[in-house]
């Protein structure tokens, strides 16, 4: 499918905090060439048909009294359809039992179950606690604005695409591209963006067999999206949905590739293990620019997806050299502890049963396949005493496990518990031969290493849970 997309970043343009104005776009749609029709604003950008200077009733002095109580009247009138009462307790000095029945009521309000998006209040877990978000969000003039745009019409163009072609066929070299030509007061002409998503069917049945609904997807990539750090040493760019359903990730040309390669035998075992912990790729697609090259991007479901509070995350690969976080590492909101931070976990014995076994057939799969570097992002959100009973609310189908963990008094302490097996895209290739034959002499000991071939990178990741996640014996 081939098609062009005029993009204008004048009335593109978004600014955090402000609110969709612009409705629902309908575009045409014909062989070669899409169209759109938008509605044009006033100088105030609030879609009321303001003018600076001027009333919605007509003409006038700016500085009239009758225009500033006009104004003054409308901005009465609009606050008081969005105000909402707010009561805030003082704690320091409220009873205990008032403390209690506040941190009761500030319990989940589940919408869905596992698969799906959660709705919930204000929080939360942990004593009213609330999620940090990282990273900021990607507006008009952003350095990254006209990435983000044009990954944005491209999830549209795909979406509305595929609403009208009803084949079903698998094929893993597909590829559905567009020409996108972007707007901007900078060029006299507008510059072209070539879009093209790679197996579009093959990632449209994954996201099903994850229960994301098309609808969903397109309406989480299309609204706001943030900009946030690059964890690690990694040069890539990340960003995430407004709901943090989805991550978008730059990968360079070898991951790219290694991804095209493993997607066949990928596909086959995710879409027939729903209960893997791999990493779940749900769109690949790249955009060409005069300005910035080729620029490569997946796109993934979130681990931590349910909007819990993450008191630890954890990044586990099983090996011990600088495998612990520094002292500015920790101090670092939202920190990643590492390998040696981390504290032996306890499960129910179903639970470990179910989770050991799928670690080590995920992670027999990515041996097969050569893949190595990978490890388990692990986060924990502890469960207040006086929260709900997770049972209670779902049933036995929780969206993330329960565990135990011992604190520095050796109190056991409850936590929810979500992982997810990251970082499947890097294989042994012979810069990382070269890596393991000069990381294990420096330090004599390889198996202590990241790098490692597939086997024994495998072997000693199961091992390496195996001693940290236990059965939870009942006292």
């Amino acid at each position: 499918g081939f098609s062009t997309l005029l993009i204008d970043e004048e009335m593109e343009g978004q600014r955090p905090g402000a609110a969709e104005a612009t409705g629902e776009r309908r575009r045409g749609m014909q062989t070669g060439s899409m169209s759109q029709s938008m509605p044009t604003f006033g100088e105030d950008g609030d879609g009321n048909g303001l003018q600076r200077g001027k009333s919605s009733g007509g003409t006038g002095d700016a500085n009239s009294p009758d225009h500033r109580k006009a104004l003054k009247d409308k901005k009465h009138s609009f606050m008081q359809n969005i105000s909402v009462a707010v009561q805030t307790p003082e704690l320091e000095t409220a009873s205990d039992d008032s403390k209690n029945a506040l941190r009761r009521n500030s319990s989940l309000d589940i919408a869905q179950k596992k698969g799906k998006i959660l709705s919930m209040k204000t929080k939360l877990v942990g004593g009213g606690k609330k999620k940090i978000k990282d990273g900021e969000v990607v507006f008009k003039g952003h350095t990254s604005w006209s990435i983000v745009l044009a990954m944005k019409k491209g999830a549209k163009f795909s979406h509305e695409y595929f609403s009208r072609y009803t084949s079903d066929e698998i094929d893993f070299d597909s590829c559905l591209s567009t020409e996108m030509m972007q707007k901007s007061r900078q060029f006299t002409n507008p510059e072209s963006i070539h879009y093209e998503q790679y197996a579009p069917i093959v990632y449209k049945k994954i996201r099903e067999s994850f229960d994301i609904t098309e609808e969903q997807f397109v309406e989480s990539l299309t609204g706001e999206i943030r900009e946030i750090p690059t964890p690690g040493r990694s040069a890539a760019f990340f960003y995430i949905t407004k709901d943090e359903q989805f991550f978008v990730k730059t990968i360079n040309k070898y991951e790219h590739e290694q991804l095209q390669r493993i997607l066949p035998a990928y596909y086959h075992y995710v879409t027939s293990n729903p209960g893997t912990l791999l990493n779940c790729f749900v769109s690949n697609f790249s955009l060409v620019t005069h300005s910035n090259g080729h620029i490569r991007m997946v796109c993934m479901l979130s681990v931590f997806k349910n909007d819990l509070y993450i008191d630890r995350k954890y990044d586990l690969k099983g090996s011990t050299v600088n495998r612990k976080a520094t002292p500015e590492q920790i101090g670092r909101p939202n920190a990643t502890l590492k390998d040696l931070d981390f504290e032996i976990l306890y499960f129910k014995p179903d639970v470990h049963k179910f989770v050991m076994e799928q670690l080590a057939k995920d992670a027999d799969l990515l041996e097969e396949l050569g893949i190595i570097d990978y490890s388990l992002l692990v986060g924990l959100s502890e469960v207040d005493p006086e929260d709900l009973d997770d049972e209670e609310i779902y049933g036995s189908d929780l969206p993330w496990y329960i565990g135990w963990q011992k604190d520095r008094n050796k109190t056991m302490r409850k936590y929810r518990v979500e992982m997810g097996i990251i970082d499947i895209l890097q294989g042994f290739t012979m810069r990382k031969h070269g890596e393991y034959f000069m990381k294990s002499i420096r330090y004599c000991h390889p198996s202590a290493v990241s790098v490692n071939p597939p086997s024994k990178y495998r072997n000693r990741f199961v091992n390496f849970f195996k001693q940290k996640f236990q059965v939870k014996v009942d006292s």
